[in-house]
């Protein structure tokens, strides 16, 4: 049992039914995992505010479908699907859902350059789920063509500007997870935060074993997976083929469920 002592329920949570979960389970791992990757938990004027926002053509199936269907499932939280600029996602000014993401998960607040794994979720069945919201909004699939005249390669990487995430997730998935992995990083003078990592894992048994163990539920992805495993090379990815694919909803299932 999780404790909820200190979460507090304001007026417009309860009139909007919000609950908060009272067990550790694997679709919280993962939803603790998309915060991590592109959640923002602020306060402002006093009210809590938290927001998960993601690439605004290549993610709308993705938020549409998996991340609203996770997010009432969870909080009972009707997430309305909006755009920004580039962006897409949703925010809530829930204060039930940021005290709990504070008090309880010991997620922080404000910026992330310091964000890590919460200790509560160290468990070994919990952190494949974990690891698989921070790929689906913080991860991205490519492919290289080494000696071959198109990519083939498969190639996942993940990047973050927090050094202690890096660690954790480095840990985790070459000493845990078994998978062989590279680490760097890139001091970028176009971005306020400078400093970022990254950890990547390559080649064929890496690209199936992530599937296998841990998986997608970003449409994006699984159809680049799916794509490659079919015909040995890259999908064309960013052209408007594949966006008509995330459009009709061609992409396959993912293969991990909930």
């Amino acid at each position: 049992m999780l404790d909820l002592s200190d979460v507090e329920f304001s007026s417009w949570d309860k009139r909007n039914f919000i609950k908060i979960p009272k067990m550790l389970t694997s679709d919280l791992a993962e939803e603790t995992g998309l915060h991590i990757g592109d959640g923002c938990l602020i306060t402002t004027r006093n009210m809590y505010m938290y927001s998960l926002r993601g690439h605004h053509s290549n993610d709308i199936k993705f938020y549409r479908n998996s991340v609203s269907q996770l997010y009432y499932k969870l909080y009972n939280l009707k997430s309305k699907i909006r755009f920004w600029d580039d962006v897409v996602g949703f925010q809530t000014f829930s204060k039930a859902i940021g005290t709990f993401k504070i008090n309880t998960l010991g997620l922080p607040l404000g910026k992330k350059t310091g964000v890590s794994i919460p200790e509560i979720f160290h468990e070994k069945k919990l952190i494949p789920h974990l690891i698989r919201g921070i790929f689906d909004t913080d991860g991205c699939i490519d492919f290289e063509k080494k000696s071959r005249e198109v990519p083939y390669y498969p190639r996942i990487t993940i990047c973050t500007t927090s050094k202690k995430l890096l660690e954790q997730i480095s840990y985790i998935l070459s000493d845990v997870l078994k998978f062989n992995i590279s680490t760097w990083k890139i001091d970028s003078k176009r971005h306020e935060w400078r400093m970022s990592y990254r950890v990547c894992t390559r080649g064929e048994k890496n690209f199936n074993m992530w599937f296998k163990t841990i998986g997608s539920h970003n449409p994006k992805y699984v159809y680049k997976y799916n794509y490659w495993k079919r015909y040995g090379y890259a999908p064309v990815a960013q052209t408007a083929f594949f966006k008509k694919a995330l459009a009709e909803n061609q992409c396959g299932k993912g293969w991990r469920s909930r």
